[in-house]
């Protein structure tokens, strides 16, 4: 499901009042979303069903923030970044997609993570860290929401996730 069909999703599920069941957390209001999706140059999709696939993943953002004029950390932040969320949409979502895309003129990444798997369950535990269905550590939406410049995380349990980050030169 493309990054327009969900937002108008969500939109209608708004408008109708049907939200109750939704969880989210995020910094963005829905207009600031739709401009910067008029605005966006070509987004390049990443389709995640495999470990290669997160190698792909890496490949492809550290390919694109080279040529956005990113500098060595700031490439290192963007494939962190990359990993943990093409980990998640493997490990929880059972596959989904990236979706890379650049505000035309901008010095900004942004990246839109996909699944729909069976969405997070107890989301402010799980931003929270600590708290892990895998065994992990649980901090990697946590970590993750405090090393990119605006995160926004929308879930509904049975429709799936979607993560959106955006990175600054």
């Amino acid at each position: 499901m493309s990054p327009r069909r969900i937002w108008k999703f969500i939109g209608d599920r708004v408008a109708e009042g049907r939200n109750s069941m939704m969880q989210d957390i995020g910094t963005r209001s829905t207009d600031t979303v739709r401009f910067a999706q008029e605005r966006a140059l070509p987004e390049t999709r990443i389709r995640i069903r495999s470990t290669e696939d997160i190698v792909e993943a890496r490949r492809t953002g550290r390919m694109l923030v080279q040529k956005m004029g990113f500098s060595g950390s700031r490439i290192t932040l963007v494939i962190t970044v990359l990993s943990e969320l093409a980990r998640n949409i493997l490990l929880y979502g059972r596959g989904g997609e990236i979706v890379l895309s650049q505000l035309n003129g901008s010095a900004q990444l942004n990246v839109t993570a996909l699944d729909q798997g069976p969405g997070i369950e107890n989301l402010p535990e799980v931003l929270a860290g600590g708290y892990s269905t895998s065994g992990g550590l649980g901090l990697g939406l946590c970590g993750l929401k405090r090393i990119v410049d605006n995160f926004e995380i929308k879930t509904q349990l049975g429709q799936g996730t979607e993560v959106f980050v955006s990175i600054h030169i």
